[in-house]
C-alpha cells in the first residue's frame, strides 16, 4: 500500500502538520476520513467448474479450477476543502470466475474452451469531487485499472508471477471526467434514482506495441489508437422498511468499458447488480451485493457469438472513521 506515491505524500503531510502546527493538524484531521473495507468475494458462475467438451482443446484448469472464495481489502480517503469541493482516493478489487467461453484457435478451424480459474482486477481513482449544484455531484480524477490475477492461464495480468512482466498486460491509465445525478421521487434517503457518466481519456500508441505479437482482435477490429470511453450506470435505491431509512436495497445497470494496452480496441460490458445494505452506526456498515457481468458481443477478447461471462457475490464490511484527536475539557 505504502509503495503508492500518493500515499506517502499524505503521510508526510500529515508528519509535518502534527510537527509543526498542532491546531493546523487538528482541523486537517478533521475534514480527513478514511475508509477501510474487507470485502469477501463468492464465485456463483455457472459452468466456472465445467469439463471441457470433447473434442476442444481447453485452456487454463481442466481440473481443480481455483474458484473466486477469497477475502480482499477496498481502502480509500476523502479531504473535504469546504462543503463542496473535496480531494478522493479509492482503490476497489474486483473478484471472480470466468464461465468456460469457447473460441476458434487462431489459424486453425479447433475449436478451444477457456476457464480462467481466479482472477482479480485492482482499481484506483485519485482526484477531486465537486457538488455542482442540489443531486449533481462533478469528478475530475486519474484512474488506474490492471488485472493482477488469473490464475489458470497467463492470459493478461500485469505479471506471470516471480516479478517477470507480461508482454501481454492486462492494464490501463489514463484522466477522466465524469458526474452522477440524483433524480425521480423522493425516498427517506433522498432521490429514488442515480445516474453517472464518465468520459475516460486512455492514452495508447498509434501502433500495437512490438512487445506484443499477436494482439487481441478476433477479426472484428483494427487496432486504434489513443481513445475516450464513456461507461455510464444508472440505479435505483430505495429503503426497505417504512420505518428505517438504514436499511436499503437497490438494483443497477453499468455499461462498463475496458481499454487495455494488449486489445484492439475497447471491451464493453453489461452488468446488472442488485443487494441489500445496513448502516448500523455512522462509522459502520454491511452491504451484500450480486453482480452479473456479460460482455457484449461487440468486443474483441473472443469470438463471436460467444462472450465472456462472470457473476458472484460481494459481502463487503465498510469502516469510516477519521483522526481527529477527542477533545478534554480542562478544570
Amino acid at each position: 500500500m505504502f509503495r503508492n506515491p500518493l500515499w506517502r505524500v499524505l503521510c508526510a503531510l500529515v508528519l509535518a502538520l502534527s510537527v509543526s502546527a498542532p491546531a493546523l493538524a487538528d482541523n486537517f484531521f478533521s475534514k480527513l476520513t478514511i475508509n477501510t473495507a474487507p470485502v469477501y468475494w463468492v464465485n456463483t458462475a455457472g459452468d466456472a467448474f465445467a469439463p471441457p467438451e470433447p473434442g476442444t482443446v481447453p485452456v487454463g484448469y481442466k481440473t481443480n479450477n481455483p474458484g473466486a472464495h477469497d477475502w480482499r481489502l477496498d481502502y480509500g480517503l476523502h479531504y473535504s476543502f469546504n462543503r463542496r469541493l473535496a480531494l478522493y482516493y479509492t482503490h476497489d478489487v474486483l473478484d471472480y470466475n470466468l464461465d468456460r467461453a469457447y473460441f476458434l484457435v487462431p489459424g486453425t478451424k479447433v475449436m478451444g474452451s477457456f476457464v480462467s480459474g481466479d482472477a482479480g482486477d485492482r482499481i484506483d481513482q485519485a482526484g477531486f469531487s465537486y457538488i455542482v449544484a442540489q443531486g449533481l455531484v462533478g469528478r475530475l480524477y486519474y484512474l488506474d485499472h490492471e488485472r493482477y490475477l488469473v490464475s489458470g492461464f497467463c492470459l493478461n495480468q500485469v505479471s506471470c508471477g516471480g516479478g517477470t512482466p507480461n508482454p501481454n498486460v492486462g492494464d490501463m491509465h489514463g484522466f477522466a471526467l465524469g458526474g452522477t445525478y440524483g433524480f425521480g421521487p423522493h425516498t427517506r434517503i433522498g432521490p429514488l434514482f442515480s445516474a453517472s457518466l464518465d468520459a475516460q481519456y486512455i492514452p495508447r500508441p498509434d501502433t500495437p506495441p512490438t512487445a506484443t505479437d499477436n494482439p487481441n482482435s478476433n477479426g472484428l477490429s483494427a487496432w486504434t489508437g489513443s481513445k475516450v470511453i464513456y461507461p455510464y450506470s444508472i440505479t435505483a435505491t430505495a429503503p426497505l422498511l417504512a420505518k428505517d431509512p438504514t436499511f436499503v436495497g437497490w438494483v443497477g445497470y453499468q455499461r462498463a468499458a475496458e481499454y487495455f494496452r494488449n486489445n484492439a480496441s475497447q471491451n464493453l460490458y453489461n452488468v446488472v447488480t442488485f443487494g441489500l445494505a445496513k448502516q448500523f452506526t455512522k462509522n459502520f456498515s454491511v452491504s451484500l451485493t450480486n453482480l452479473n457481468y456479460k460482455e457484449c458481443t461487440c468486443s474483441d477478447t473472443v469470438t463471436p457469438p460467444e462472450n465472456l461471462r462472470a457473476a458472484g457475490l460481494a459481502a463487503k464490511f465498510n469502516w469510516a472513521f477519521n483522526l481527529a484527536p477527542v477533545q478534554t475539557k480542562h478544570p
